[in-house]
C-alpha cells in the first residue's frame, strides 16, 4: 500500500501525446532543447496522466519526468509508489522507474543522452537540497515555458471539465432552492448532492457560511442558522479527477429561503454574466474587465487561467499583463463585490474557454 499519496490516471490519453509532442516540437524550435527534466507536479501529471497528491506525499518524493529526443519518458518514482505506479501508469504514456536517489538517476539518464544533445531542466518543485543536475551542466532552464507549451485542453478533457463543473453548479443551485438551515446541514447537503454523480471526486470542501462569519476568510460551517436579511456565502471546490472545480453564490435571507437575485448578491451575477459574455479565445484582461458596469466595492478580478492543476499556474490573465485567452484554457471568473458593512457577496466559477463551453 502507498505511503505517499494516491495515483490519479486520466482517461484523455491522447491529450497527453499531444502535450508530450508540442513540448517537445516547441521547446526545439525555441531554444534547441533535445531532452528536458520536467519536476513540476502539474507538469509531470499534464505529460503524463499521472498526479501525485503533493499534500500527502513526504518532501522529496513527488515524481520526476525525463523527456528524452524519442520515445515514452521515464517516470521516476520512489518505491513507496512503484506498486501502485505499475498498476495506474499507462506504459505507452510513461516508462515507470524505481529510484531512491533521484538526483542520480537523472545524472545517468543525462550521461546516457551524450554531450550532442541539449538538455533544459524545469527547476519548479524541487526541494532546496536537492540539485538534480551537477553543477558544470549544461542546461537551459525552461520552468517559464512549461505553461506556454502545454497550455490548453483537448475536447475530451474540455467534456470532462464541463460534466464536473456541471456538477457542482447543479449542486449549488439544488441547495439554494431548499429551505434555510444551519451551516453544516448546508455543507452535508451540498456533498450529498455532489457524491450522488459519477466522477472521481477527491478533496471537497463545502463551503458555508452567513452573517458576521463571512468576515472570516475560509470560515468552516459551524452550527449557526442564517438570521433574516443575512448575506450568506454557499458553494463547494473539489477535484474532479486532476481537475480544480470551484462554484460559489452568495444569497440573502428572506423568510426560509435564500435569494441569489437581491442586492450585493444580483449584482454579482450581473457582473459574472458579463465576463462569461466576454470570456472567449483571444480575450485580453483589459477587455473583459471593461465588459463588466462600473460598480463601488469591487475587488479586482483575479482571473486565473492555466492546466487546471491550480487555480493561479501561470500564465494568469492581470492588468499589468499581454496575456490573452486561447480555446481550451481553464479560467477561473471570482467577482466579489463589498458592502459598507464589510460583508462580501460571491459569484465564483472554474470555466473553461470555447469548444462549446458555455462562457
Amino acid at each position: 500500500m502507498s505511503t505517499g499519496g494516491e495515483l490519479i490516471v486520466r482517461s484523455d490519453r491522447a491529450g497527453c501525446r499531444r502535450r508530450l509532442a508540442a513540448l517537445r516540437h516547441g521547446l526545439h524550435a525555441a531554444t534547441g532543447v533535445e531532452a528536458v527534466l520536467v519536476t513540476g507536479p502539474g507538469a509531470v501529471a499534464a505529460l503524463t496522466g499521472v498526479w501525485l497528491e503533493t499534500g500527502t506525499v513526504l518532501p522529496g518524493r513527488q515524481p520526476w519526468l525525463l523527456v528524452g529526443p524519442d520515445g515514452p519518458p521515464r517516470l521516476l518514482v520512489h518505491d513507496f509508489e512503484l506498486e501502485l505506479a505499475r498498476r495506474r501508469c499507462p506504459p505507452e504514456l510513461a516508462q515507470i522507474t524505481p529510484v531512491t536517489d533521484r538526483c542520480r538517476a537523472v545524472r545517468q539518464w543525462q550521461a546516457g543522452l551524450g554531450a550532442a544533445v541539449r538538455l533544459g531542466a524545469d527547476g519548479s518543485g524541487v526541494p532546496a537540497n536537492e540539485q538534480p543536475l551537477p553543477p558544470d551542466a549544461e542546461h537551459r532552464e525552461i520552468s517559464d515555458r512549461l505553461p506556454e507549451l502545454l497550455r490548453g485542453y483537448h475536447a475530451p478533457e474540455l467534456a470532462q471539465v464541463r460534466a464536473g463543473a456541471a456538477v457542482l453548479e447543479l449542486a449549488v443551485a439544488t441547495v439554494l432552492r431548499g429551505p434555510c438551515a444551519p451551516e453544516r446541514e448546508l455543507a452535508a447537503r451540498l456533498a450529498a448532492e455532489v457524491f450522488q454523480s459519477s466522477g472521481d471526486w477527491y478533496d471537497l470542501v463545502p463551503i458555508a457560511s452567513s452573517g458576521p462569519r463571512l468576515r472570516i476568510p475560509h470560515a468552516r460551517p459551524t452550527g449557526r442558522t442564517p438570521e433574516q436579511g443575512d448575506l450568506c456565502r454557499i458553494g463547494v471546490r473539489a477535484r474532479y479527477g486532476p481537475y480544480h472545480l470551484m462554484c460559489v453564490r452568495s444569497a440573502v435571507v428572506r423568510g426560509d429561503r435564500y435569494l441569489t437575485t437581491e442586492g450585493v448578491c444580483g449584482a454579482a451575477g450581473a457582473d459574472a454574466a458579463a465576463v462569461l459574455d466576454a470570456l472567449r479565445p483571444g480575450a485580453s484582461y483589459r477587455e473583459l474587465a471593461g465588459a463588466l458596469p462600473v460598480r463601488t466595492g469591487r475587488l479586482a478580478i483575479p482571473l486565473a487561467q492555466g492546466m487546471g492543476f491550480a487555480f493561479k499556474e501561470p500564465p494568469q490573465l492581470g492588468a499589468d499583463r499581454a496575456d490573452t485567452l486561447a480555446e481550451g484554457d481553464l479560467v477561473l471568473v471570482s467577482i466579489v463585490l463589498t458592502e459598507p458593512t464589510g460583508a462580501r457577496a460571491y459569484w465564483q466559477n472554474v470555466t473553461p474557454v470555447g469548444a462549446g463551453a458555455d462562457g
